[in-house]
């Protein structure tokens, strides 16, 4: 498992970082002893939806309109079973695997005095991996103190690893390029959170994020409830382990490597996330209150925040700022 989306190698994973996976077994040990039951009852769960659907088959009044339901439950109840049983994360294990992988190849880049890091193999892409390889090689063929252009390589590493720093402390706008004048595409509404209101709303705070004024977000109500806490920002999986029983976590969005903190949050509240993303589906699960696709949520609260969340309208306040 990833410890972040699994798409970035500097996420790292729970093959070599323990912090993460050691926390969550923590916290569930703590849980047990206190008594609490830390197993959902699946049963119980496909309980309630049946019963549910079946309260909304009631207040159809039409044939076809009972048809499009049943048509659009039937689809959604084959496709996002592999989301509820996060069947489609294999990525996580296979980019584990290619990473390690690269890295190992990078070690031999290191030892052959192309790059400083094993890391650094990241900093070039797939046209220029070749290119040091190739040198590499060339370089034992003809013989020893052969040379090689590993200053030229080192210096281009260190040049990117300060533009990467320097975009991971960019706050960026919600998107980029002139929006449509209307999101209608379900895929992007219902897991993404983004639609035409929304875009207008991200607009409207852009420009407020940096400063003090702005006191209320909005997003989708993805699950229902009311929570008041201390807001803790986290930008990245690593950083998880600050957060503390009774806060409310404030992420660009989550993913499965992050199911047990939920049974430790009061709320969450992401930038990015419809109704049926990852944060909106598990907090439902455990009832608890959140509001998804807020756009500028990670840039507009500060980790001490006070904020209220409410899932019921999809609102966020900064109720009393850090100090």
């Amino acid at each position: 498992m990833s410890c972040g989306s699994g798409w970035y190698n500097h996420e790292g994973s729970w093959l070599t970082d323990l912090d993460i996976p050691y926390s969550y077994i923590r916290g569930y040990v703590e849980r047990l002893e206190k008594g609490e039951t830390i197993e959902r009852s699946l049963d119980g769960i496909e309980k309630e939806r049946d019963e549910i659907v079946a309260e909304y088959r009631q207040m159809i009044q039409t044939e076809d309109d009972n048809k499009a339901f049943d048509d659009a439950y039937n689809t959604i109840r084959t496709i996002y079973r592999y989301a509820e049983d996060h069947l489609f994360w294999v990525e996580h294990w296979f980019h584990t695997i290619w990473y390690k992988k690269i890295r190992q190849i990078g070690s031999v880049l290191v030892a052959n005095g192309m790059i400083n890091e094993v890391n650094d193999i990241f900093m070039f892409n797939r046209y220029e991996i070749p290119q040091l390889l190739t040198e590499v090689a060339t370089a034992w063929a003809l013989g020893v103190d052969i040379p090689v252009r590993g200053e030229y390589y080192k210096s281009r590493a260190a040049k990117r690893r300060k533009i990467l720093t320097a975009a991971a402390e960019w706050n960026p706008t919600p998107a980029l390029g002139v929006p449509p004048e209307e999101v209608a595409e379900p895929f992007t509404i219902m897991l993404w959170g983004i639609t035409t209101d929304r875009v207008k709303e991200w607009l409207k705070g852009v420009d407020t994020t940096a400063g003090a004024d702005l006191s209320e977000i909005k997003g989708f109500a993805s699950s229902a409830g009311v929570a008041e806490g201390p807001a803790r920002v986290l930008k990245m999986l690593r950083d998880i382990v600050d957060l503390q029983p009774g806060e409310i976590l404030v992420c660009p969005s989550t993913n499965p490597s992050w199911a047990p903190v939920f049974t430790n949050i009061k709320a969450a509240v992401t930038d990015i996330g419809g109704l049926t993303s990852h944060a909106a589906i598990v907090c439902r699960e455990y009832g608890v209150p959140s509001v998804t696709g807020c756009g500028i949520a990670t840039a507009a609260i500060k980790t001490g925040d006070i904020v209220k969340v409410d899932g019921d309208t999809g609102v966020v306040t900064i109720v009393e700022r850090a100090s």
